[in-house]
């Protein structure tokens, strides 16, 4: 109780010495959408709040040094002078910075930064979960996701794509996950700010500073800024005032996938979502004072290229589509005559002990069925062990359903695994799923995580306490 006590006094007295640089409140603009009266089309709505620096934090999410894809790379880039102008501003403000690149604490092990954050007192009401993703908010239930990103988002020339990595090969890094430290362009404040990618650690930060206020900026709007578990949705859950610098972000998508448009155009449908379903947004013109960054035009791959990888996409689009389950042996009407496949998908979060999901399965008739059935890429059989489920992960649940007997004219007949914890309980997956009647591609095997890449219309989140 003493040293908790010590820990919350030199916190406090660090943050009193901070916030006392220039904490004059600052006016900022939040821009939301509502949908108008025929509930299918959106409006913007403009709200003014003032800020107070002392209850203010601004957390960069996930500014690396490298990532996989170059396209990226370059659009960070890009944004980099900017996001720093930003940050050194709000800092100079006497606002609370936190630097978040994940995977990369060990590069600031011995930093006082560092240690700043791991040493952030504990509380007794801290929430359960902070160390997990979060994948969905209620208020996304109802939400239509606008990009398809299950690839991973990825918009490289094939060629520039293989030359990168190339050269983070070169560099003794893995071409998969190249990152090791933030940014170099982005400033750390060594006697001010802090360096997390633990949401219990920023949320004890935030909490012993008595902020309020939470802004988020950095890659990738559409992953990581929307579900790490310092990401804008565990702000919001976690009831701090949220929002998302919009320009100050970018979002991991493929104009080869659905809906076909310009990254660009991605990235703006992506902060549409943001601000019907999560929370509202500002520009980085409201902190320095100038016009909104811009990107350069980013239009890759080409249209040519697109319909040269994907030419049957001209007459059948790939899109999923979202449908309801309400039993166990399920109707689909479907849009398309007689398809020759379809695919099912939704994504699954287990909460609870670890050991009530130890020996989890999955049970369905597959005797009266020639459904296959793959979790997380596995290939599953009724009553296979599902291996150690992770309550903090995100699995991908994929069917694929080619049987003549169940796909008839324009309608398919699909049985819903049940998902058996450890102690015996059969949990229904009655809900939301998607579907897809497009066979040129194989969906079985997710190039992305599906606590990346999981939507809001497609995730279960089973609890079972003990």
């Amino acid at each position: 109780m003493i040293k908790q006590s010590l820990q919350i006094m030199l916190i406090s007295a660090v943050a009193m010495g901070v916030n006392s640089v220039n904490a004059s409140d600052f006016d900022l603009q939040f821009r939301a959408q509502v949908p108008d009266a025929d509930q299918r089309t959106w409006r913007s709505v403009i709200h003014s709040e003032s800020w107070n620096p002392q209850e203010s934090a601004v957390i960069i999410c996930d500014v690396w040094d490298a990532h996989h894809c170059w396209n990226a790379v370059r659009r960070l880039e890009e944004m980099l002078p900017r996001m720093n102008q930003v940050v050194s501003k709000l800092r100079d403000k006497g606002v609370t910075v936190i630097h978040a690149p994940s995977d990369c604490m060990e590069f600031y092990r011995n930093s006082p930064a560092r240690l700043r954050a791991a040493q952030a007192p504990t509380f007794a009401d801290e929430p359960l979960d902070l160390d997990a993703w979060c994948p969905v908010l209620p208020s996304e239930a109802q939400g239509d996701y606008p990009i398809e990103q299950w690839d991973g988002g990825e918009d490289d020339d094939p060629d520039a794509h293989q030359q990168w990595s190339n050269k983070l090969k070169s560099m003794g890094r893995n071409p998969s996950m190249p990152w090791i430290s933030q940014a170099d362009a982005i400033t750390i404040d060594q006697d001010r700010d802090y360096i997390s990618d633990r949401g219990s650690e920023v949320w004890r930060v935030l909490k012993a500073r008595g902020i309020r206020n939470v802004l988020l900026v950095g890659v990738h709007a559409n992953m990581c800024v929307l579900g790490r578990p310092f990401g804008l949705r565990k702000m919001v859950k976690n009831g701090f005032n949220t929002c998302l610098m919009r320009d100050m972000t970018d979002c991991m998508y493929n104009p080869s996938r659905w809906p076909f448009v310009s990254h660009l155009e991605g990235n703006l449908l992506l902060i549409d979502y943001v601000e019907r379903h999560v929370c509202p947004t500002i520009s980085s013109d409201q902190i320095l004072g100038d016009g909104e960054f811009q990107f350069s035009d980013w239009r890759s791959p080409t249209d040519a290229l697109v319909q040269a990888e994907y030419p049957s996409f001209s007459s059948t689009p790939l899109q999923w589509r979202t449908f309801t389950v309400s039993s166990d042996n399920e109707t689909l009407q479907l849009d398309v005559e007689r398809p020759r496949v379809v695919w099912l998908r939704c994504a699954v979060q287990c909460l609870g002990p670890r050991e009530i999901w130890a020996s989890a399965s999955f049970q369905w008739n597959h005797a009266e069925t020639n459904d296959s059935v793959w979790w997380d890429g596995t290939e599953q059989k009724s009553g296979d062990s599902l291996g150690e489920i992770d309550p903090n992960e995100v699995y991908w649940l994929v069917m694929k359903i080619d049987s003549t007997q169940q796909i008839r004219e324009s309608k398919v007949q699909i049985q819903v695994p049940k998902l058996v914890a450890s102690d015996g309980t059969a949990m229904d997956l009655h809900g939301r799923w998607e579907y897809c009647t497009y066979d040129g591609l194989d969906f079985s095997q997710p190039r992305l995580p599906a606590k990346f890449g999981a939507s809001p219309s497609v995730v279960f989140i089973l609890d079972r306490p003990r």
